[in-house]
């Protein structure tokens, strides 16, 4: 989609051509139905792919980012993986002797480069890096797990201390003062700490038998909790206690099993991560004890939080679905995040009424290429338009996030009825073939209609939503046109326009529709006095 940055500047001639048959073949967006209501106009588009923005190299990284910011994108989430910058860090003995943990220089070179190069390169783009420092922890930074413990062992109760460091060191070399060979590092202003603490792949026990409690208690959040906390006053002392810091990260669904791998719910995680039992109110005594609940007393302020991150993934069932499960937290019911956590800020005073929400992970596979866990290609589209809806309608939502640009390689030594053929993420906009699925135009140009009932002619009316992200942050003030199309009918016929009144392209109308039939938007692009039109894929109102 690096058509979609070059429209903006003036371009070559012997280039035009190519741009305007790329614009016109790929920018078509999908839609599913739902109400207006409500919303935060302002709301930030980030995007994750670690595969891309970290491990593939400098090429991979460049286009990535280049795609990104053609889609509008504003922030790209990574994850530091704290095991992988600090291997080899005491290989030999030398390294051991003179390892500092808290210094950026104890860690080889090689191993901060990726992100070095992430935040060059987002920084000449205009996009803001958001690092979430994260374990599986290096063998010095976690306990033992018990013999036959089915978990993997960086993840048992990381170091608290040890996590520490290793972010005062990474606080350190982003903090727009340190130099390495290529001159002073850009400054990091972005930051959470760990990922999906609820989950046993992040940290490890989930649940486990305390004697004080004299029973299974949630583990995790005990752990988490002094990660975050010890790792919060880290960034605040390599200068970053001013910039935004999010807590959670937490996943949707989650087992009513307890046991040591067994993923829990997040209402459950974070009532205890809150020292709350699961009616909300603070635990006291023995179980206040069991829980390591004092820990606050060393944390004056609690978590100094900027904002709760949650990945709000419904995994095959529509957005519009409300999860089965009590504690389960999706995009289908994302309002209850902000009711629990204002409930519990009440109660606990451990975080800040009214906490923004970001959703840092969202997308769906999809089949092809993945039949086990994957929706069809047009159905991806639908439905992250939809997510893309219901997190705009919530005006605690600050940012939505789509998981991975590209797909990742399937693990072709299994065969094709093999779970484990399957076992990465192939929830991208672009197949791993790099070919784009329906779900590239859907991201750049979303559309929802809604049915509104009858209007004041005696008609149905509808409400169209949409967001050119594409414009994005430059999006105010543009001409959007409206178009129907009647059932059976050949042409689209013209019905008025609208002007973006947001940064961020967001827009809604209401129409007549009589009718019922097929809506769509459109941008027309001037480039070099040639004009280009941008249409969303056809939407019918569905309820």
């Amino acid at each position: 989609m690096l058509y979609l940055q070059t429209v903006h500047v003036r371009i070559p001639a012997r280039v035009l051509a190519a741009v305007v048959t790329a614009l016109i073949a790929v920018l078509a967006a999908c839609a599913l139905a739902a109400p207006v209501a409500r919303a935060n106009a302002q709301q930030a588009s980030i995007m994750m792919d670690d595969q891309l923005l970290v491990f593939d190299g400098d090429q991979a990284r460049a286009l990535a980012l280049e795609r990104m910011k053609a889609l509008g994108v504003r922030i790209v989430r990574a994850s530091v993986i704290w095991a992988n910058v600090a291997q080899g860090a005491q290989s030999t003995p030398a390294r051991r002797r003179k390892f500092n943990a808290s210094n950026p220089r104890s860690y080889p070179a090689a191993n901060w480069e990726p992100f070095d190069n992430l935040v060059r390169a987002a920084e000449i783009r205009g996009i803001t890096p958001y690092l979430d420092l994260t374990g599986p922890a290096p063998a010095w930074g976690h306990a033992t797990p018990p013999h036959g413990a089915k978990v993997n062992p960086a993840t048992w109760k990381p170091d608290p201390r040890a996590f520490a460091q290793f972010v005062l060191a990474v606080g350190k070399r982003y903090s727009g003062g340190y130099r390495d060979a290529q001159g002073v590092l850009p400054r990091v202003g972005f930051w959470s700490l760990w990922n999906e603490p609820g989950q046993v792949g992040w940290l490890s026990p989930q649940w486990q038998f305390n004697p004080a409690a004299g029973t299974g208690i949630p583990e995790s959040p005990i752990l988490y909790r002094a990660l975050y906390l010890f790792g919060r006053k880290a960034l605040g002392d390599s200068g970053h206690d001013n910039d935004k810091v999010l807590i959670g990260e937490t996943s949707p669904l989650g087992s009513s099993a307890r046991s040591a791998t067994s993923p829990m719910l997040p209402r459950t995680f974070i009532d205890d991560l809150l020292c709350a039992n699961n009616s909300g109110r603070p635990y006291r005594g023995v179980q206040a004890i069991a829980r390591g609940c004092a820990i606050f007393n060393r944390f004056p302020g609690g978590f100094r939080a900027t904002g709760w991150a949650h990945h709000p993934y419904t995994r095959t069932a529509s957005p519009l679905i409300r999860p089965a499960q009590r504690g389960a937290i999706t995009i289908a019911n994302i309002s209850n995040l902000g009711a629990l956590l204002d409930g519990l800020a009440a109660s606990t005073h451990h975080i800040a009424s009214g906490l923004p929400l970001f959703l840092t992970e969202f997308s769906y596979e999809t089949n092809p290429p993945d039949p086990l866990h994957g929706v069809s290609l047009s159905r991806q589209a639908e439905w992250m338009n939809l997510g893309d809806f219901l997190a705009w309608r919530d005006p605690r939502v600050y940012a939505q996030t789509q998981f991975q640009l590209r797909d990742a390689a399937l693990v072709h030594r299994y065969g094709r009825s093999d779970p484990r053929r399957y076992f990465t993420y192939q929830s991208g906009l672009y197949f791993h073939n790099d070919k784009p699925k329906p779900s590239l135009s859907a991201y750049a140009m979303p559309i929802v209609v809604a049915a509104n009932g009858t209007g004041a002619t005696g008609h149905p009316d509808v409400s169209i939503w949409g967001q050119a992200r594409f414009l994005a942050p430059s999006a105010t003030d543009q001409l959007i046109y409206v178009q129907y199309r009647a059932p059976g009918a050949p042409n689209w016929i013209n019905e008025g326009t609208l002007r973006i009144q947001n940064a961020d392209g967001f827009f809604t109308t209401t129409r007549e529709a009589s009718p019922p039939g097929s809506w769509r938007v459109a941008y027309v692009f001037d480039i070099a006095n040639t004009r280009v039109p941008v249409y969303s894929r056809p939407a019918r109102a569905s309820f």
